[in-house]
């Protein structure tokens, strides 16, 4: 009896592991601003006060000087692991990672 309940926790450890993993979009239209964090970690502030962290997938040399990056926007979705941005001036192409809920340290 121990057996398979012990594969329904593997399954279910599957299961939460791929949901978590699981990529997330944000609405291009509900975005408020950006702020480059640093040369990996942008952080997206949205219309209803919720602030999304991207931690790229590797540093993007210049984000953080810059200030400044672009993204090729599909079906109205800024997407995790799925998209590109581009440092404006130096044309830095980097890959967005992903996405977490981001709050504010207090202060």
């Amino acid at each position: 009896m121990r057996f398979p309940a012990l594969i329904l926790c593997f399954a279910a450890a599957a299961t939460i592991a791929s949901a978590k993993d699981a990529d997330i979009c944000l609405t291009a239209s509900h975005i408020d601003h950006t702020v480059t964090a640093s040369d990996r970690e942008i952080l997206y502030y949205m219309r209803d006060g919720k602030i999304w962290k991207n931690t790229l997938k590797r540093e993007c040399p210049g984000l953080r000087f810059e200030h400044a990056f672009r993204t090729d926007i599909a079906g109205g979705e800024v997407c995790s692991n799925r998209q590109m941005i581009q440092v404006v001036h130096r044309e830095t192409p980097c890959f967005l990672g992903a996405f977490t809920p981001y709050t504010p340290p207090p202060g």
